[in-house]
């Protein structure tokens, strides 16, 4: 394999009693984050075998009719939930609509009407209990990232604790005809969260690009055990830039 672009940051350590290896695995991340922004966290704390069921159930909803699909459709940004067809967004507004569909779920803890679910057993009792998982995961990276700054352990993490994030389910379905002119599977874009975890099915297909520093497009190909995580727009503000 081709040199990565991004350091690989074995985060066994930080889920230890241990200060020092915990104070290493933050200072690895704050470099990722100064000198890159992006970084693959391997060994992360979460259980990858309901992750393998997460792309298991996304299979199944998107290999669904587009009926079956749609009767969950998403309405809107107010709600930011459902099923978004294949080029109804456009992650670019400047560009011709994505060709990727998707399925949003928000927090399902904060009130039951607050997601659309599909007509599929156990999709929806699966998909509340690994957007809690992913909560705590991202949690817990927070801590690093609060550690890489010189902050106390609990700074982002307690600021978290309202689950406003979203659980994204993305699907690039075969191209039945060419593209149009700019049109590409993800238009350009930075993520405005905190921080984003990124699932990669383990295949050799691959697909995510990133523009570094330098103003080039490289691979972030997807690793075993790894999840890739980038740093959002938020995080970028809360750092005043530095991150």
């Amino acid at each position: 394999m081709a040199e990565l672009p991004f350091p690989i940051i074995d985060f066994s350590d930080f889920v230890t009693d241990d200060a020092d290896k915990k104070q290493r695995v933050a200072a690895d991340i704050r470099h990722a984050c100064v000198s890159k922004g992006f970084l693959y966290i391997q060994n992360p704390p979460v259980d990858w075998t309901k992750v393998h069921r997460s792309f298991e159930f996304s299979q199944r909803f998107f290999d669904s009719p587009i009926e079956k699909k749609s009767a969950c459709a998403y309405t809107g940004t107010s709600s930011n939930t459902g099923y978004v067809a294949v080029v109804q967004e456009k992650l670019d507004p400047s560009k011709p609509g994505d060709l990727k569909e998707a399925f949003n779920v928000s927090n399902p803890n904060q009130r039951a009407d607050s997601n659309l679910w599909p007509a599929m057993d156990g999709f929806q009792e699966f998909m509340v209990d690994f957007f809690d998982t992913c909560h705590q995961t991202g949690i817990t990276i927070l801590r690093a990232y609060a550690l890489a700054l010189g902050l106390e352990e609990d700074f982002f993490s307690t600021k978290h604790q309202g689950k406003a994030h979203t659980l994204r389910l993305l699907h690039y379905p075969p191209s039945l005809q060419p593209p149009e002119p700019g049109q590409s599977r993800a238009g350009i874009h930075s993520d405005y969260g905190s921080i984003t975890l990124l699932f990669q099915q383990d295949t050799d297909v691959g697909g995510l690009e990133v523009l570094t520093v330098d103003g080039e497009w490289v691979r972030a190909p997807p690793l075993p055990n790894c999840i890739v995580v980038n740093t959002g727009d938020l995080m970028m503000r809360w750092t005043n830039g530095l991150f």
